[in-house]
């Protein structure tokens, strides 16, 4: 699935999910894909493990340059969309 992120400052770029190897590759670099803890109740190590993944699934789907230009609220909100790609609800399947 693709589509469009809306950066901060109004302009946009494509993104998409993660494809299958790309996923593979990032278990094999030691990130937990699928085990993510989201919440108030974070330890410092869940953040940090949210934030190198974050950085690794960016710069993933859209390259080093952009990754790099990206705002820290607009890369944590480009994840967040990237991810929702990746692994759609079934709502979002049936559209």
């Amino acid at each position: 699935m693709e589509a469009k992120f809306k950066k901060s400052d109004g302009t946009e770029i494509p993104i998409r999910g993660l494809k299958r190897k790309e996923v593979r590759g990032l278990r094999q670099q030691g990130h937990k894909v699928e085990n993510l803890k989201f919440g108030e109740d974070l330890t410092d190590e869940d953040r940090n493990q949210i934030f190198e993944l974050a950085d690794a699934v960016i710069v993933s789907v859209l390259g080093q340059e952009v990754a790099d230009d990206l705002l820290e609220g607009d890369a944590m909100k480009a994840f967040n969309e990237i991810f929702k790609l990746t692994y759609p609800t079934e709502e979002v399947q049936k559209n």
